[in-house]
């Protein structure tokens, strides 16, 4: 009996071991990831697209694909039912989508610059990153304890950050300062040497045995979950507001405000950076106050930031911009750490079937907004209106209807039920207060070291005597 009781607590000693170090693998390859996933991010995927000599409109698609091909992560049970490993999907997808990003590299090396290759390769890379995303969901689930999750991913964002400003502050540089083509294909390059870093991290990494199978039933669970279909709505509205204007502000930086991309990558950093410590704190709010508590505050956070772009022109960007850089890494790091980890709160115990049915909303909502944006930024993008006098560039009408639609977002979010949650003012009095303490403590604390070297002084000054 002894020796069966030493035997399962040093099993499961050893299971926290691997456990551990498999977090700790996987936040250095979130890490990794990220340096690949900027390609197909922000200025860098409309730059790489522009080359390619891409159009507004398949500019508009490439920004949806990432996520428009979330529909069939529908798919992706089933395949795990087969497959009976996630780590095997993962890693095998995660190979597949690095593979396009190779073929744009040769073309580019080349001399070939063909829209439509750029989408088509574009779009098998996310293809098979549509298969890992689940599968990786329902690996970190099992992984991570869910008192864990908010610090957790706080931390591997974190990490992503810094990668982030590294990787922008090199990328914006290589595309400046390089002479063209030789630009792009570094870009590339660079972010390929990312993607295969993470990739072999992921295939370092612990995956603990799955709770359980069953695609059919798990989809089933989901429909007749009232809760999480609300979710699904908030999911589907908050993502057509993101995606019917996601190209344009780059666009805008580039056309309207005639930025070159170190001007752009120099804001997309001081965002990062930002983003840096409101990971932690957001981090701290999840495990203590409930993800929806953190994603209201920064969904309401962000809805604001397509009226700053209303009002962006040459003579006012110098102050704008700087703005837009301060909400967007406070309130996109809220955005981006809490509603991942409602998603893990809301799901049921068929984990892969409910992240399954998300990210299908995901891709619903992206595709409808990505399409309706794609055709409105072709009539919209070059025109100019008069309203009351004041004359506005039709692509603001862009920003316009974005910032409607996330506010409609916000107000679904709130009908979703959780276990853990918080008013959102409860939460900001509660840091207001804390940082008010200190701020009325650094006097205090200032006031009490002069009154030592005081003291100090005039004992040395009374010894000498």
């Amino acid at each position: 009996m002894v020796e069966s009781d030493f035997n399962e607590e040093d099993l499961k000693e050893s299971l926290d071991l691997k456990i551990r170090k498999a977090m700790k693998i996987s936040i250095f390859e979130g890490a990794s990831y990220t340096g690949f996933f900027l390609l197909s991010q922000g200025f860098l995927l409309t730059a790489l697209g522009l080359y390619f000599n891409a159009s507004e409109f398949v500019l508009s698609l490439s920004f949806a694909l990432p996520v428009a091909f979330q529909f069939f992560q529908l798919v992706t049970p089933f395949v795990l039912d087969k497959v009976r490993s996630r780590k095997r999907v993962v890693v095998i997808s995660s190979l597949i989508s690095r593979l396009p990003w190779v073929v744009l590299a040769v073309a580019v090396a080349v001399g070939l610059r063909d829209a439509k290759l750029f989408l088509y390769m574009f779009m098998v890379s996310q293809l098979a990153l549509t298969f890992a995303g689940n599968a990786w969901n329902s690996w970190i689930r099992d992984l991570v304890p869910e008192d864990l999750r908010g610090r957790f991913f706080g931390i591997r964002n974190l990490a992503s950050s810094f990668i982030t400003i590294f990787a922008i502050l090199l990328y914006s540089k290589m595309l400046d300062v390089v002479v063209e083509p030789y630009n792009y294909l570094l870009v590339i390059t660079t972010g390929l040497i990312f993607g295969f870093t993470s990739l072999a991290l992921l295939t370092a990494q612990y995956e603990p045995p799955p709770r359980v199978y069953g695609a059919l039933a798990g989809l089933r669970s989901c429909m007749k979950d009232v809760n999480f279909l609300k979710f699904t709505l908030y999911a589907i509205l908050w993502n057509f507001a993101i995606y019917i204007s996601a190209p344009y502000f780059t666009l805008y930086q580039i056309r309207f405000l005639k930025l070159n991309y170190s001007v752009i990558g120099f804001y997309t950093m001081l965002s990062g950076a930002i983003a840096i410590p409101a990971y932690y704190f957001w981090g701290v709010t999840v495990d203590k106050f409930g993800s929806k508590t953190a994603a209201q505050i920064g969904i309401f956070t962000v809805a604001w930031l397509p009226i700053v772009w209303i009002f962006m022109e040459r003579s006012t960007m110098r102050l704008l911009l700087p703005l837009d850089a301060v909400i967007a890494g406070v309130g996109w790091a809220a955005v981006n750490l809490a509603v991942f980890s409602l998603v893990f709160e809301v799901a049921g115990f068929h984990s892969s079937a409910y992240f399954a049915l998300f990210f299908a909303s995901v891709s619903v909502g992206s595709v409808t907004g990505s399409i309706l944006g794609g055709y409105l930024g072709e009539v919209l993008v070059d025109r100019r209106f008069s309203f009351f006098g004041l004359n506005v560039e039709g692509i603001k009408l862009m920003f316009l209807a974005s910032t409607i639609f996330r506010f409609l977002a916000l107000f679904a979010l709130l009908r979703v039920k959780t276990k853990k949650y918080e008013k959102p003012k409860v939460v900001i009095q509660a840091a207001a207060t804390a940082i008010g303490r200190r701020i009325l403590a650094v006097p205090r604390y200032a006031g009490q070291a002069m009154q030592s070297g005081i003291t100090k002084v005039r004992a040395r000054v009374k010894r000498s005597g």
